[in-house]
């Protein structure tokens, strides 16, 4: 049997280093998702830091199966999509947000939302945060420009643009 605080060290690397086949098999193990390391990060914390999208999307369609909280903080405060949107990694946002649209108003512990936090400490960033709804007959696509948020809304028919 695997010691704990080894599994969940290994899950710690394997996520940060991407290892996608080791993630998935301390996963199956047992191994505590939501071990938290000197920085009180979690895994899934880890993986969006380092921009693993596979290992991302892995956690996040095992999230109820292994009771993974996607809404936990580490020492700076931040969940790990709210790391995604500061650090502008799109594709990790996209694949968040199609698993879980809450995380789109989801405060961090003092209250600030992903988009607000982008739009302050990023203001040069460009982020795009993609919703589908009924089938992809609407998508909506947030983008933060120099702290302006502009949201397109894409239907079948045509193009809205809201400021």
């Amino acid at each position: 049997m695997m010691n704990a605080n080894a599994g969940e060290r290994d899950l710690h690397a394997a996520c940060e280093k991407g290892d996608i086949q080791l993630c998935i098999s301390l996963l199956n193990r047992g191994v505590n998702v939501n071990a938290r390391d000197s920085n009180h990060a979690t895994p899934l914390i880890r993986a969006v830091i380092c921009n693993h999208v596979d290992v991302v999307n892995v956690i996040m369609h095992m999230r109820v199966e292994v009771q993974c909280s996607v809404y936990s903080f580490d020492k700076q405060g931040f969940s790990a999509f709210h790391w995604a949107v500061m650090l502008g990694l799109v594709d990790v946002v996209s694949v968040m947000t199609c698993m879980d649209k809450s995380l789109l108003t989801r405060p961090d512990e003092t209250g600030r939302t992903p988009l607000f936090l982008c739009s302050v400490l990023r203001p040069n960033s460009h982020v795009c945060i993609c919703e589908s709804y009924m089938s992809g007959v609407i998508t909506r696509i947030v983008y933060v420009i120099r702290g302006h948020i502009l949201i397109y809304i894409y239907m079948k028919c045509g193009v809205s643009i809201v400021h």
